[in-house]
């Protein structure tokens, strides 16, 4: 130890460093830090010496009076120098060996860790220092005789320095220049440099630096793109307890894996994932490639490097969220699993579609299909969800309802719930969130794909608002309760496993023009608190072949997010069309029917049809439908309620109205009463009076000569005489 006596450094560092462990990070570092002095010295004082030029230095650049010297003048060896310096670079090693806590110990993990050799370990301390103290600018300049003033150390030089306790074979320079190392990933990216690649320089990258003073800092410009999801404990009621496990088995096999967790957004991958990070207390870091891929390469490559540093120091999960894969450019999606599966074992990705099999990937891939939740598992996110939130329901919710009435991903369910909460929150910051609140926050985050191929409708009636027969009304209680309680029967009572396919909901109501079929639609959506949305026929109807197949495709697919139903109005412009097959076109008319009939069975919601000709219809599409309701023409007393209800409240009346003769006019149904009452209001108001009789009658004569009566009744009427 006689040479290192002489820069410095005496018996009682080294005792220092056997006999006192540190009691810090500060503290280990302060000693690595000293260690980077000594080397310094030693290298300066061989440099200085003038029997002892740095001609085999790879880091120096010599002045140009001696250059020509390095070629003739080889480098001196000191054994009993090279020993000491290695001897105190084990022992801080060794002494380091017990992992400090607080939020620098995974670093210091990885630091002594088989994935860095002493190379690596000893040129990240010296990229580090210059971070740390200013001094070694100076130093670092001079050493490598770089008149640029930049003091950072460069791959030479930190090559030189750890040659002074390492053998070549140790410190090749390959090691340094390998992007895959784990060395480099804790670098910036290496910057353009024209000269030679021993004078590059060595970066750390903030983050490393920001760890080992405490602090965890977020991830540079990717506010948006970069999200860090906590973990969630491994409660009771755990869904989708096969797709959990399958997560499992894969995550603990000894091989790079890629995970494809395919499904819609929203569906509850990540979800599935937190769980998953729960099991070993770790988090998940998400990555939103479509956001991602609108930086440019550079800056997108030093986000999922500084991921993949994450990933390394804490273990936590990668996710990339792709959206629709179809959409997201091959080439930077392959750039993106080349940055890290050397780091990443288990990577998952999410989105629809598929990966493109020309896309290289490590290892194995896996595919699994995420499917939406069951309506019984709905009503767990529900009441679980709301509890991550501390979010109450009041007495007038019923979840089962909830669940049965709207099937939605847990994405879905959890921003209805905060949406909700952050607009009804109280003085005392609690939330309690009644049934009108969370419906009304379902229907505005619901349909906002169907507006291209339908139209929201304005569904205000209820059932006070119509008058049906006693053996309709049945059956629309039938339809509202199926429709309430099928979370009850399909999963409570089994009937899920039963009913595989084909659990939609689809009623033809069906009778003369103006019965108030599509009254009688709004009424059900205004029961049922959903939104109801009347397709455009013209629209999906199509000449072309192939056309009309793709329309209904869209349709079915923007309603299956929406929650809403689906009104066919007229519908036997669409589903009359099934003939006996004479021709081509009958052929192709009926495979259109038999597509569109498809698609209803397996929408999971609520379809309606109207239609004035229900005879049409072949036996084949009834069989298909669940409910048939007649909404036929109304009769004396029928239309006396409907008569006794037209006007609005704030309708001025005369006294002397006389509903029930009005209702003794044969053939009129609640849309020819309705116009007939608008009618009559629109001739008071331009009087200024309030509605009579004459106004009336003269509406109600309108009326009868537009359904083909020439004579009128209008002297009937004002006689009495009906």
């Amino acid at each position: 130890m006689t040479q290192l006596k002489d820069h410095g450094f005496t018996d009682q560092y080294m005792k220092d460093i056997i006999e006192n462990p540190f009691s810090d990070t500060r503290e280990e570092l302060d000693a690595w830090l000293s260690y980077v002095d000594l080397l310094c010295k030693v290298m300066a004082e061989r440099t200085s010496s003038k029997n002892d030029m740095p001609a085999a230095r790879v880091g120096h650049k010599p002045p140009a009076g001696e250059a020509l010297k390095t070629l003739l003048i080889s480098e001196s060896e000191d054994e009993d120098l090279s020993s000491g310096l290695r001897d105190i670079f084990d022992l801080l090693l060794e002494r380091g060996s017990d992992t400090p806590e607080g939020i620098a110990a995974p670093l210091w993990d990885l630091f002594r860790s088989t994935l860095m050799d002493d190379c690596e370990r000893m040129v990240f301390m010296i990229a580090l220092s210059v971070d740390l103290n200013r001094k070694y600018e100076k130093i670092f300049d001079m050493l490598s005789g770089d008149g640029s003033g930049t003091g950072r150390p460069t791959i030479g030089l930190a090559l030189d320095l750890c040659r002074l306790f390492m053998s070549k074979k140790e410190c090749s320079v390959t090691k340094l220049l390998n992007d895959g190392s784990i060395l480099r990933s804790l670098l910036t990216q290496r910057r353009a440099y024209s000269g030679s690649l021993m004078g590059e320089e060595l970066r750390i990258r903030k983050s490393i630096i920001m760890l080992l003073m405490g602090k965890e800092d977020n991830i540079a410009g990717a506010s948006g793109i970069v999200h860090f999801l906590n973990s969630l404990p491994d409660e009771e009621k755990v869904l989708r307890v096969d797709v959990l496990n399958d997560l499992k088995k894969i995550s603990s096999s000894e091989t790079r894996n890629v995970c494809h967790l395919r499904a819609a957004s929203g569906c509850g991958r990540r979800f599935l994932l937190q769980r998953l990070a729960g099991e070993n207390d770790l988090g998940v870091i998400s990555i939103h490639l479509p956001m991602l891929f609108t930086k440019d390469e550079s800056e997108a490559e030093d986000i999922l490097k500084e991921t993949a540093i994450k990933h390394l120091l804490f273990g936590d999960i990668i996710y990339l969220e792709a959206g629709d894969i179809k959409k997201i450019d091959p080439t930077r999606l392959q750039n993106a699993f080349r940055i890290l599966q050397p780091y990443v074992y288990d990577l998952y990705i999410g989105g629809e579609g598929s990966i493109p099999e020309d896309i290289r990937i490590d290892g194995q891939r896996f595919v699994i299909n995420v499917k939406r939740p069951t309506r019984g598992e709905q009503e767990i996110l529900w009441r679980e969800l709301a509890g991550r939130h501390d979010i109450e329901f009041a007495p007038d919710v019923s979840v089962s309802e909830l669940a049965s009435k709207f099937n939605l991903t847990p994405g879905q369910i959890e921003r209805a719930l905060t949406v909700s909460a952050s607009l009804s929150k109280g003085g005392d910051g609690r939330t309690k969130l009644s049934h009108e609140e969370i419906e009304e926050q379902l229907r505005n985050l619901s349909g906002e794909k169907l507006s291209h191929l339908s139209r929201k409708m304005n569904a205000t009636f209820g059932l006070e608002d119509i008058q049906l027969r006693k053996e309709a009304l049945t059956q629309v209680e039938d339809l509202l309760n199926r429709i309430r309680f099928r979370s009850v029967v399909n999963d409570e009572f089994g009937f899920s496993r039963k009913l595989p396919y084909g659990r939609g909901v689809s009623v033809v109501l069906y009778g003369p023009p103006g019965t108030g079929k599509t009254m009688l639609a709004c009424v059900i959506a205004k029961e049922l608190g959903l939104d109801l949305y009347r397709v455009d026929t013209s629209a999906i109807g199509s000449k072309y072949i192939g056309e009309t197949e793709k329309n209904i495709g869209a349709l079915f697919e923007a309603a299956m997010g929406s929650n809403g139903i689906l009104f066919f109005d007229e519908a036997d412009a669409l589903f009359s069309k099934r003939t006996d097959v004479e021709n081509a076109n009958d052929k192709h008319a009926n495979s259109e029917v038999a597509f569109l009939l498809q698609q209803i069975e397996e929408y999971d919601g609520l379809s309606i049809l109207a239609t004035n000709a229900v005879q049409t219809f072949d036996a084949a599409f009834k069989r298909r439908m669940t409910y048939f309701i007649p909404v036929e023409k109304p009769d004396e007393e029928e239309r006396l309620q409907i008569w006794q209800n037209v006007f609005p409240k704030d309708t001025p009346l005369k006294d002397d109205i006389s509903f029930e003769l009005y209702a003794k006019v044969e053939g009129m149904t609640g849309s020819t009463i309705k116009a007939a009452a608008v009618t009559a209001a629109y001739y008071a108001a331009s009087r200024g009076e309030a509605v009579s009789n004459a106004d009336i009658i003269e509406a109600i004569d309108i009326e009868y000569k537009k359904a083909g009566n020439m004579s009128g009744i209008r002297e009937s009427l004002y006689s009495g005489m009906i």
